[in-house]
């Protein structure tokens, strides 16, 4: 199961991690996996190269740890919450299609 984490401070989304396999299928035929590497990646690209928020990223084997800096302007905090909650919301679609292999979580 993949298990993604938001991390949240004053209803702000400060980072995420996504962590696991989903199990759906083999490895190279996970497209429950697939779609979900997908979302992350693609927010990780919009934040980094869309927003120009230099965030902080940690990977390892079936592991991504994303974090906005502390230091951003409102502009910089208005498109990373549109690409972070986007992300969420792409989650959430992933979810309810694919019930049971990957779980949502919200941490203040």
């Amino acid at each position: 199961m993949v298990k993604v984490t938001f991390r949240t401070t004053a209803g702000r989304i400060t980072a995420f991690s996504a962590e696991g396999h989903s199990g759906f299928a083999s490895v190279g035929e996970d497209i429950v996996c697939a779609g979900i590497s997908v979302l992350i990646q693609t927010a990780v690209i919009g934040l980094c190269e869309v927003a120009s928020i230099g965030v902080s990223v940690v990977t390892d084997e079936g592991y991504l740890h994303c974090k906005l800096p502390e230091a951003l302007n409102e502009e910089q905090w208005h498109d990373g919450q549109i690409i972070l909650q986007t992300l969420r919301k792409g989650l959430e679609a992933v979810d309810i299609e694919y019930e049971g292999f990957l779980t949502i979580k919200e941490v203040s």
